[in-house]
């Protein structure tokens, strides 16, 4: 008979909420006070629990909750696992506060999220950019290789960490393995964003997860890619190039003093879950996806690009991500259309693509639906393709983005901000890919980037409400 996968926090949650009357917090008194318009949370409402007698304590775990983070880390591999309730940020924060200190240097991808910018300004760590591999054909940014990391190394000697994501928003995956020896091979530590890489670790057909691949840190965004709740996340340790007490204690800088039980109880669950159905289920999304490849009358990324272009070993194949300027579309149109017509939602859109998630709980239903939505994108009528500016160089970088941050700073138009230095980052959102860091001097390209982005439909985040950028004061 098979041993059943554990679940302790989520058992301590349910035994707790059977027949006891409680005087804590929550003010909605184990569902039993919410406001009759949330009647249906009444019954999830039973298991929004505070730290009480059996329950354990996120900061300092010695029960359930430890228990449950141990299981995590067995099963992605790790030496330790922290659950995170303020999502993946929260994890790239503490990683940044951690494994960096004021004014060192920390090699990192342009193409990163602005998470990390912010965890820049937390650490008051120096960024010191690389430019990814670039691919023309579908006008994306991909992954680092190893040799343009160990140049950068060579270039210079003060770098004392180094950051990767792994995939990036659009499923690619750099030459991370052989990264990781690079940067441990002269005693640096490698961090990875691997927010949207979750479930690779489940599928041996799928992408190496950046554990197997040698990351001392890596964040998982559980909520994306598995059966977990939004904000829950996983920072996951291993090797004793940081301190995992830093850690510990740079988590308990980022994270709330009153962590959510449902989001915690939601890792336990979908860890178990992933541990004995994972292999199967993304076996049948992977197929699923396979379909949409061989059926969309819109050109797919497919891995068979992959080695074709440097710093792109690989691909999620759970990750679709369709050409539509090829039919005359941006993306942010696209997005609108097939969602007012077929109900039909991607994850984002850009200037070129749409971008789709395949997760263990779809369909072949729901991919008969996104089919016909593609198919009739493609013959609809096409709307006149407004100019797309290209991707503008990275601008000149004055401050770290810590000490543009603690500068005064004033808000102008785009015409009048060229040529200052930005107290904010700028990003496109999503993918949360910073156009401009704060403490970089804003250029035209940029703003003429910034204002095609608006211009066809597409969301900035890092703007002031009416539209304008926040500028360091002389």
């Amino acid at each position: 008979m098979l041993t059943p996968i554990k679940t302790p926090l989520w058992d301590a949650l349910r035994r707790h909420s059977m027949g006891n009357v409680g005087f804590h917090t929550p003010g909605h008194n184990r569902g039993v006070g919410l406001p009759t318009t949330l009647e249906d949370w009444k019954e999830i409402a039973r298991f929004d629990l505070s730290e009480l007698e059996g329950l354990d304590s996120l900061h300092a775990p010695t029960g359930v909750i430890a228990e449950a983070q141990s299981l995590a880390a067995e099963a992605w591999g790790a030496e330790r696992t922290w659950f995170l309730v303020n999502g993946s940020s929260a994890g790239i924060e503490a990683m940044l506060l951690a494994a960096t200190r004021p004014e060192e240097r920390i090699l990192i991808p342009r193409n990163c999220h602005q998470s990390i910018i912010h965890g820049l300004v937390l650490s008051g760590a120096v960024p010191v950019f690389l430019e990814p591999a670039w691919d023309p054909q579908w006008q994306l940014a991909h992954g680092l290789t190893a040799g343009a990391v160990d140049a950068a190394l060579r270039q210079d000697p003060h770098i004392r960490a180094v950051l990767l994501v792994h995939p990036t928003y659009f499923g690619a995956v750099g030459e991370t393995r052989a990264i990781a020896e690079v940067v441990h091979a002269r005693g640096l530590p490698l961090l990875v964003d691997a927010a949207h890489g979750a479930h690779l670790h489940f599928h041996p057909e799928l992408p190496e997860c950046a554990l197997t691949c040698g990351a001392d840190l890596v964040v998982h965004s559980a909520h994306k890619t598995l059966p977990a709740l939004t904000q829950s996340a996983l920072l996951h340790q291993q090797g004793t190039r940081i301190d995992p007490e830093r850690v510990a204690r740079a988590l308990r800088l980022v994270q709330s003093t009153s962590p959510s039980y449902l989001l915690m109880a939601s890792l336990d669950c979908a860890r178990a879950w992933m541990v004995e159905h994972g292999p199967r289920l993304l076996g049948q999304t992977q197929a699923l996806a396979e379909r949409v490849h061989q059926l969309s009358p819109l050109p797919c990324l497919r891995r068979d690009r992959c080695g074709l272009i440097a710093g792109l070993t690989d691909l999620d194949p759970t990750r679709l991500v369709i050409d539509v300027a090829s039919h005359g579309w941006t993306g942010y149109a696209a997005e609108e259309w097939i969602a007012a017509r077929y109900g039909v939602y991607a994850e984002l859109g850009t200037f070129h693509q749409l971008v789709f998630i395949l997760n263990t709980a779809h369909r072949p239903a729901d991919i008969d639906r996104l089919l016909s939505a593609l198919s009739a994108l493609a013959r609809a009528p096409r709307p006149l393709l407004p100019a797309i500016p290209p991707l503008p160089p990275v601008p000149p970088q004055v401050f770290s983005p810590r000490r543009a941050f603690d500068y005064p700073h004033g808000s102008v138009s785009f015409e009048e901000a060229i040529g200052r230095i930005s107290a904010q980052t700028v990003s496109a959102y999503p993918p949360g890919t910073p156009v401009l860091v704060a403490g970089e001097r804003v250029t035209s390209q940029v703003c003429n980037y910034l204002d095609a982005v608006r211009e066809c439909g597409g969301w900035t985040s890092g703007l002031t409400q009416d539209g304008q950028l926040l500028i360091l004061l002389d």
